[in-house]
């Protein structure tokens, strides 16, 4: 019996492609959250693909609406940390998501910005303040979204403070 694995791959050049034609659409028919959404999904694709001045570019621009949505405000955070990680300031990458999070936000996604949150914590070796972040995440959420930087967080504490399972700790997170 053979094991299939399956991985997940990402385009990003199609996805920015496929993200111009959403905001040109909400732009033209004056639709505030698809708008949002697109330059948002537009940063994040961005820093995926290194291309961070265009991606803060775009997060200045999304900052500059006033969408009210929750779930924008929480993500254009953590696209803002992750920027900060791309370009390998993990102190300023800390202090982004070290914020109360967006009045209204639902349990999942205060898990994954608190997962966030301890992930970068213990890439910094703040192991105390990780762990403090990572255990409220995983109170708050079981999404996958909230439980894959949890468990890259703990893999990360475990290789702090080389653990004997540290190792397989972290190629089971991964």
């Amino acid at each position: 019996m053979g094991m299939k694995r399956t991985f997940k791959t990402v385009n990003y050049e199609q996805a920015l492609d496929l993200v111009t034609r959403l905001v040109d659409e909400a732009d033209a028919s004056g639709l505030d959250f698809p708008l949002s959404y697109g330059l948002l999904t537009r940063a994040c694709a961005l820093v995926s693909t290194r291309r961070l001045l265009a991606s803060r570019r775009v997060l200045a621009d999304l900052a500059k609406r006033d969408t009210g949505s929750a779930h924008i405000f929480g993500n254009a955070i953590m696209c803002t940390a992750k920027l900060h990680v791309a370009a390998g300031d993990l102190d300023r990458a800390a202090a982004v998501p070290d914020v109360e999070p967006p009045s209204g936000a639902n349990r999942p996604l205060v898990g994954e910005l608190l997962a966030l949150r301890g992930l970068i914590e213990a890439s910094r070796g703040s192991i105390r303040v990780a762990e403090a972040a990572l255990s409220h995440a995983e109170e708050m959420s079981r999404y996958v979204d909230a439980t894959g930087p949890a468990a890259l967080g703990r893999a990360v504490i475990a290789l702090h403070k080389d653990f004997d399972d540290s190792r397989a700790l972290a190629v089971a997170a991964v």
